[in-house]
């Protein structure tokens, strides 16, 4: 939805198979499969990492299943995920910890004072 709303080129990365299927991928890094859904293939499979889970990748917004994956491996710094998504997590996750530290023990839904 941003890629049309701002007809902007997009793409899809995740550490996990949300559609369709993939054949067993080599433990080596590169190492890739296409995602077959439907009977077509709407993205790949790759390795980043030897001994490690594969990405997911596929094309989004005004982009083809190649430059998905140039941009993705471009963006590759020694860890599975690309840089702009490993910083992405490890902000929300600093979020998530300060939430939690922040209302520990406390019941986020109802004020302590109140009664029954």
């Amino acid at each position: 939805m941003i890629g049309v709303g701002f007809d902007i080129p997009t793409i899809g990365c995740s550490r996990k198979l949300i559609a369709g299927y993939i054949k067993d991928i080599d433990r080596a890094k590169g190492s890739s499969q296409p995602i077959i859904y439907q009977g077509k293939e709407v993205g790949v499979a790759i390795r980043t990492k030897d001994n490690v889970k594969p990405l997911f990748i596929s094309p989004g917004h005004k982009c083809d299943l190649e430059f998905a994956k140039d941009i993705v491996s471009r963006n590759l710094r020694g860890f599975r995920m690309p840089e702009p998504l490993r910083y992405a997590h490890l902000a929300a996750n600093k979020y998530k910890r300060y939430i939690e530290k922040k209302f520990a023990g406390k019941d986020m839904f109802f004020n302590e004072t109140n009664e029954d």
